[in-house]
Formats: structure tokens, C-alpha cells, sequence
């Protein structure tokens, strides 16, 4: 099952935003054959997985005026999967932030700049029935950080007709 939502209003005539997410679930069966590592050197898996999770995201959009707008935008993800013999499980949360902004910087410049910072919280169950030596180690909780950061320019050679944009990230 999946279902979602999406929301957008205009908070002043400046001012939009936008709150949108979504929840799924999902269930299977499987079978497969997976190494061991004594003899028989390998077994055969018979087991129901299940799969969850979901998302949100909120973003605030203010355009101060025809060329020059900001916005923020906040997301979280979560996503868990897992099975009835514990041969692999793990979830991942993700948090997420942006924020960019636009403005003129003369008549045929345009700047654009943003932020980043994302940070992935992996936990991972690994598979407990073989030690580890099908899919991976038996247990790993690792958070990864990310942080970004971005400028570009864009200028106007002919009106309305050729562009030339640079930048770094």
C-alpha cells in the first residue's frame, strides 16, 4: 500500500508553501539459495520480507520581487526493510536542508547561491543467520554527514537569447 499528500497555499502574496509526504508498506515472498560457510556450503532461504516507510517535506518559496527570491526547504526520509529468518535488515533516515537564493547583481548578472546539509543514519542489522558471510557484516550503525555549499552566475550576452553561466560547487 502507498499513499501520499500534497498541500500548497499561498501565505501572503509573497510567500508560498508547500507540505507533501508520503507512507508506503509493502510485503513479498522470497526464495533463494545463500552461501555458507561450512558444508553443505549453502542454504536454501525461504523467507516473507517487508518493506516500510515514508517521507516529508516542507519548502517556503519568498520571491521578493520579478529576479530575486529565496527558499528554504526542509525533507526527512525513512525507510526500513526486513525479514522473518533476519538474513538481512537495515533502515536509513535521512534528514535533509536547503536553502538557495537568487537576486540580480547588475543589469545582465544574475547570482544564485544555496546551502546544504544532509545528514544519512544507516542502520544496518546485516544477516544474523550466517554470521555475516552472505550479505555482510552482522551489525553496522553508521551516520554519514553532508554539507554543500553552491555559487553561480549568470550572464546575459544577447537579450532573451544566449546566456553564459559560471560557477562552483
Amino acid at each position: 500500500g502507498r499513499g501520499g499528500f500534497r498541500m500548497d497555499w499561498l501565505t501572503t502574496e509573497s510567500d508560498t508553501m508547500t507540505l507533501q509526504g508520503e507512507l508506503f508498506e509493502a510485503r513479498s515472498g522470497r526464495e533463494d539459495i545463500r552461501p555458507t560457510i561450512g558444508a553443505p556450503f549453502q542454504v536454501t532461504n525461504t523467507e516473507d520480507e517487508s518493506s516500510a516507510g515514508g517521507y516529508a517535506l516542507y519548502r517556503w518559496h519568498h520571491k521578493s520581487d520579478e529576479s530575486s527570491s529565496w527558499t528554504l526547504q526542509m525533507y526527512y526520509d525513512r525507510f526500513h526493510r526486513d525479514s522473518t529468518n533476519s538474513f538481512f535488515e537495515f533502515s536509513v533516515d535521512t534528514y535533509d536542508v536547503d536553502f538557495q537564493q537568487q537576486f540580480p547583481l547588475a543589469d545582465d548578472h544574475q547570482l544564485v547561491w544555496g546551502l546544504g546539509y544532509r545528514i544519512n543514519d544507516i542502520n544496518f542489522l546485516g544477516s544474523s543467520s550466517d554470521g555475516g558471510f552472505a550479505i555482510g557484516p552482522p551489525v553496522a550503525d553508521v551516520t554519514r554527514n553532508l554539507a554543500s555549499a553552491f555559487v553561480q552566475d549568470e550572464m546575459t550576452l544577447v537579450d532573451d537569447l544566449l546566456f553564459f553561466t559560471a560557477g562552483v560547487k
